[in-house]
């Protein structure tokens, strides 16, 4: 019996030491929890003032979240705007979840989703972020879309997912010797949820597309799942591509690449055409990776969506 119990406290002393490590101790987790506490208590303050003004939101990976400048998108759309998105480990169903679950009848969810997500058939699992953010916010359904795709995440699930990997225990002990930390801090946060990093990396491969990129089914399937949700909750939906670095020369062949799944897109929500079809060839507008935007970049992004955007959301 002494030797069972032993066995069942070492079972739970390591479960425990895993979620800490998973959870609590995760430093890329601490950052974006921040970022999502401050994105919700600034809009917290903007619902306060004009309870029944409608908010424009974006969402979708890491490229979303260092390109959409909410400040220019209020000044040209004459309606507040918040940046709610996310590293894209987080998984397409968090990333949708948790901005529809911020917004109301009357408001806009401008998806910023990289195109992969919808060009490639997957089953779009959740990620270890999505899982930390979700159980901090008392919310561990949401990993998986919770109530806007109809999922729940069930017990064996919950335990797998607070479990670290062998990937994380590596990245995470090389961190702590190294004194480097997670590449983001909370002083990348800018306003209305932007971020955006000092880091310049030289050397980033240039994306270049062949021949039409279409919409694969299990695409089809997350597009038709937060329609549904957002009509449901009487949200206007829209699409706008993410820009990428791509070399002068592969501009156009990328661009027609794209054109083909942003018109698949566009049959089952609305798309913002900006013209770029998210094929950006200016080096200098990019900061860490090729998706990921410096000022400049995230400004020039802005000014060409917004006038786009503002079109869409005149017409009925």
């Amino acid at each position: 019996m002494r030797y069972f119990l032993t066995l069942l406290a070492s079972a739970v002393a390591a479960y425990v030491l895993g979620f800490v490590l998973t959870v609590p101790a995760n430093p890329e987790l601490r950052v974006w929890q921040g970022v999502d506490q401050r994105r919700k208590a600034e809009l917290a303050e903007v619902r306060a003032k004009s309870p029944d003004r409608p908010v424009i939101f974006f969402t979708g990976g890491s490229s979303t979240a260092f390109s959409i400048d909410p400040a220019i998108i209020e000044g040209t759309c004459g309606m507040p705007a918040f940046n709610f998105a996310l590293p894209a480990s987080a998984g397409a169903h968090y990333l949708l979840h948790q901005a529809l679950e911020q917004t109301k009848s009357g408001d806009v969810l401008v998806i910023g989703l990289e195109p992969d997500f919808f060009a490639y058939e997957s089953d779009n699992p959740a990620g270890s972020l999505a899982f930390g953010l979700a159980v901090l916010d008392g919310q561990p359904s949401a990993t998986v879309g919770g109530d806007t795709f109809g999922n729940s995440l069930s017990l064996p699930e919950y335990m797998t997912m607070a479990r670290p990997g062998p990937k994380y225990l590596v990245t995470l002990l090389y961190r702590s010797a190294s004194g480097k930390g997670y590449r983001y801090t909370p002083e990348d946060y800018r306003y209305h949820g932007r971020m955006e990093t000092p880091v310049k990396e030289e050397g980033m491969p240039p994306l270049k597309l062949e021949g039409e990129v279409r919409l694969a089914e299990s695409g089809r399937k997350l597009l038709q799942g937060i329609k549904a949700a957002a009509d449901k909750r009487g949200v206007r939906l829209c699409y706008t591509m993410p820009w990428r670095w791509t070399l002068p020369e592969d501009a156009a062949a990328s661009r027609e690449a794209n054109a083909a799944l942003l018109r698949d897109i566009g049959q089952i929500i609305e798309v913002v055409d900006d013209g770029t079809n998210g094929v950006a060839t200016d080096a200098s507008f990019f900061s860490d990776t090729p998706q990921h935007l410096t000022a400049a970049g995230s400004e020039a992004r802005s000014r060409t969506l917004a006038p786009a955007l503002k079109l869409l959301l005149s017409s009925p």
